[in-house]
This record gives C-alpha cells, structure tokens and sequence, in this order.
C-alpha cells in the first residue's frame, strides 16, 4: 500500500469511528429527553421524532415507557448520518408540550416549579 493510500485509510477508519461516537452521544441525549417526559397517557413520550430535518405534526401513538420512541430513534440514526449533513432534530409538536418543559403539569403547577427565562411560557 502507498503512502497516500495508508493515510486514506486511516481517515476513513477515523470518519467511521467519529460517526460511531456521535450516534452514540446522540442516542443517549435523545435517550434522556424522552424518559424525562412527564408520563400521564404516554402520547406526550410517543410523539417525540428524530429526523435530518423538523418532523411536522403529530404521532397518533401511546408510549408510556418511550422504548418506542427511543426505538424510532436508533433507527433513525443509522450509520453514516453525521458525514451525510450533520444536523438532527429531535421534535414533539404536541400543543402542549411546552407545559410540559416549563413544569406547568400538573394543573396547577406546583410551586416554584416553573422554570424562569427569556423563552419559558
């Protein structure tokens, strides 16, 4: 093997190890956020969604555990997706997902559970 072709190699092995490390980063972050959705009917953790771009609308889909989602997840970060663009999106368009982030679920919240800022409801 030549010079050139023994360093293509390691750079694709390199690449290849990278992706590896970033699914796996990507899978347990996504991986948290879905299991600390707050759990009532389990529609809030089954209409979480990954993609390349914004999901639009909703999942019309019960998942009380979010092995479900999670599940959709893994199978959406499948090899080769970080070199392919990079970017991933991990949706829930619920209309009230935001009181589920902010802590206002229970209705009424619970005292000082809201969380303050610039972008909190």
């Amino acid at each position: 093997m030549t010079w050139a072709g023994d360093l293509s190699s390691r750079a694709g092995r390199i690449c290849d190890e990278l992706d590896r490390q970033a699914r796996k980063v990507a899978i347990e972050v996504f991986r948290g956020v879905i299991l600390k959705t707050p759990v009532d009917t389990g529609r809030a953790r089954g209409n979480w969604q990954v993609g390349a771009k914004p999901a639009a609308g909703v999942v019309d889909k019960l998942d009380k555990a979010g092995q479900g989602a999670i599940g959709d997840a893994i199978k959406e970060l499948r090899p080769g997706v970080f070199r392919k663009g990079g970017e991933l999106w991990l949706v829930n368009n619920l209309p009230y997902i935001r009181h589920l982030e902010y802590g206002l679920y229970p209705n009424p919240p619970a005292v000082g559970s809201q969380k303050r800022g610039e972008d909190a409801p």
